[in-house]
């Protein structure tokens, strides 16, 4: 198979009846909610999301956390990247190709501004959950990928839309 025995039971495994997937999924999300919610880092990372210029202005070292944010998402894709490798079995370059607009869908579905500075680690599972959901519905449905993609799409520039509205308070 190419790769050694453990590794596949990131991808396959189970434990106590539950996915190896799932458990690596909750503790990553605690994880975050965690650094997030309770941790100086966490507070910097929404003030410079909300306004870069005044959370610099106020003394946060603006560059390092952005650089430490690069490197916790890029460790987050990458352990992303192991789990699917495991769990497929194979390795392709064009692997995972389509999956960046279900998790933008999910985050922005969440309650998280594209813009920056708003959203939790729950809404952003919520989001996530709901997504697979209609993701699973539309596949029952017998409706095509092409489909699924137009709509997944669909939901996001409504999502976009009807957040900007009711952030601007239903003014223009």
């Amino acid at each position: 198979r190419g790769y050694p025995d453990w590794f596949y039971l990131l991808g396959q495994g189970q434990v106590l009846g539950v996915p190896t997937q799932l458990w690596i999924f909750l503790v990553v999300t605690i994880i975050a909610a965690i650094v997030l919610g309770m941790t100086t880092w966490g507070r910097a990372t929404y003030a410079i999301g909300s306004n870069e210029t005044a959370a610099r202005f106020s003394g946060l070292r603006v560059d390092w956390v952005k650089m430490a944010i690069y490197s916790a998402s890029g460790m987050a894709a990458a352990l992303a990247a192991v789990i699917f490798v495991s769990r497929v079995s194979t390795t392709r370059s064009d692997m995972g190709t389509g999956i960046e607009l279900d998790a933008i869908t999910a985050v922005v579905l969440g309650g998280t501004s594209i813009f920056g500075g708003r959203g939790t680690i729950l809404g952003t599972v919520l989001g996530l959950v709901l997504i697979q959901a209609l993701k699973n519905g539309l596949s029952l449905a017998g409706v095509k990928s092409d489909g699924t993609i137009v709509l997944i799409g669909a939901v996001l520039i409504l999502t976009i839309l009807v957040s900007n509205f009711v952030y601007r308070g239903g003014t223009r």
